[in-house]
């Protein structure tokens, strides 16, 4: 019945917005760590418009709880059983819930994909209980400069006192540890940008339900390389800035849902947000890679293009498809070939000539997954089509490129360095005696020449 009720509770703050009451939010530019910085401009995360959440391996980050009480056990979420349900059961699966069940923005998002699961979830390693009048009340009289070094510094003491030095604390390194802490004037959450282990939450046991698992799931946004999304410079074409409204009352136009804004629902990711909670948990930046659980893996994205040729006057695309999250790449042809004029644009590679040029081109998408290293997807593309060809010497000395290949009755040898291509079910003769030796390349070309 206790979860019941709790789990009620944090429906209706999220369906009915009933709340007046703001989370405070401090996010560190860790200047001691060096705190990691990654813009969307520098990824090009924007024209990526292929993403497929289905095809995203699901990554699930290790979370580990510590109440810092008073002496007596007072003044922060009481070491009970009621406690440790409403923490590990109602928050964890209401903050789950919400990161698989992604709202749509309510602002404007520049018509970037609306993605419905982010593909991210949390699971709690343990509850600690910790008993100290000083470290209960967090210190809020710092300002300006000295504040952000404050907190980063108090943060780093926390991790130092409760989680370093303890033997008996599981995950150390392998785990994001969240502190609930009491003090100031209203509930909220501190960390840094990426470069941290840990998070800061005050006075979650005397507020709102709810808040708990929306604080918990913004800072963790800042530690999975988000910024506050109301700023025109957090990164993101697809998180327009706005007024930072708490809710449509108090606001002039349609306010924000998202995560990284303060307002009273916090519900809502965007593609290019996904995108890069994923760059950093596949280790390309930051530190949260450190507490996936599991093993990561590689996805199963796949090379499309609309044709197997590249004729004269015509324009030759390619896509990789179903894309995962976080994954970038680059795009390359071999060999290089002149008159051929090539553009890629995210997942998309594009080909075109006006040269009537016989050759054959490999595309290859390098798929970069950060700690696991690349994936490779290749593609050949036959330029203008292939000549019948009519082979009457021993030895192939140079390259041969024909429709229909005839021996005319000779034995045939491709010298090491030298290619013989030719169609499926086509002419083709091969007498007794052919041979290809070492280095040399018999390759048979699937369909017919569709530049003709």
């Amino acid at each position: 019945m206790k979860r019941i009720i709790l789990m009620l509770l944090l429906f209706n703050f999220v369906v009915l917005d009933v709340l007046d009451a703001q989370i405070r939010c401090d996010l560190l530019y860790d200047t001691i760590n060096n705190g990691y910085r990654v813009m969307s401009n520098d990824l090009n995360w924007s024209n990526y418009t292929d993403y497929d959440c289905n095809n995203t391996t699901i990554k699930v980050v290790r979370l580990t709880f510590h109440i810092i009480q008073k002496e007596d056990g007072s003044n922060n979420f009481p070491n009970n059983s009621t406690s440790n349900e409403f923490l590990s059961v109602s928050t964890m699966e209401t903050l789950n819930n919400s990161m698989r069940e992604n709202a749509v923005m309510n602002l404007d998002a520049h018509l970037a994909p609306f993605q419905p699961d982010t593909r991210i979830r949390f699971e709690l390693t343990n509850i600690y209980y910790w008993n100290d009048d000083y470290d209960n009340e967090y210190r809020t009289y710092y300002s300006n400069y000295y504040n952000n070094v404050y907190y980063v510094l108090y943060g780093n003491y926390l991790t130092a006192k409760y989680v370093t030095s303890r033997p008996n604390v599981m995950f150390k390194d392998n785990s994001i540890h969240v502190f609930f802490c009491m003090g100031g004037s209203s509930a909220g959450g501190h960390t840094t940008l990426a470069s941290s282990k840990w998070m800061v939450l005050t006075n979650m046991s005397t507020s709102h339900p709810a808040f708990t698992f929306r604080t918990i799931k913004h800072e963790m946004g800042h530690i999975m390389g988000l910024e506050h999304s109301w700023i025109a410079n957090d990164g993101c074409d697809d998180t327009p800035p706005n007024p930072n409204c708490w809710d449509q009352h108090n606001c002039d136009s349609v306010h924000s849902n998202n995560t990284m804004d303060y307002n009273n629902c916090q519900c809502a990711f965007t593609q290019c947000q996904i995108n890069k909670m994923h760059y950093y948990l596949l280790g390309n930046a930051g530190v949260v890679n450190d507490c996936i659980k599991g093993d990561l893996t590689f996805d199963n994205p796949y090379l499309q293009s609309n044709s197997d040729f590249l004729c004269n006057g015509n324009n030759n695309v390619s896509i990789v498809k179903s894309l995962p999250f976080g994954v970038t790449m680059n795009w390359s042809i071999t060999p290089t070939i002149n008159n051929v004029v090539t553009q890629s644009t995210g997942n998309t590679f594009s080909m075109f000539t006006d040269t009537p040029i016989k050759e054959i081109g490999r595309i290859t998408s390098t798929l970069n997954y950060g700690t696991l290293g690349h994936n490779d997807l290749q593609k050949d593309i036959y330029l203008n089509g292939f000549d019948d060809v009519i082979i009457s010497g021993n030895y192939l000395n140079n390259n041969i490129v024909g429709k229909n290949i005839i021996t005319n009755g000779q034995s045939i040898k491709i010298q090491s360095g030298n290619n013989i291509f030719f169609y499926h079910d086509e002419s083709v003769v091969l007498n007794p005696g052919f041979e290809v030796e070492l280095g040399g390349q018999l390759s048979i070309v699937k369909k017919f020449d569709e530049c003709k």
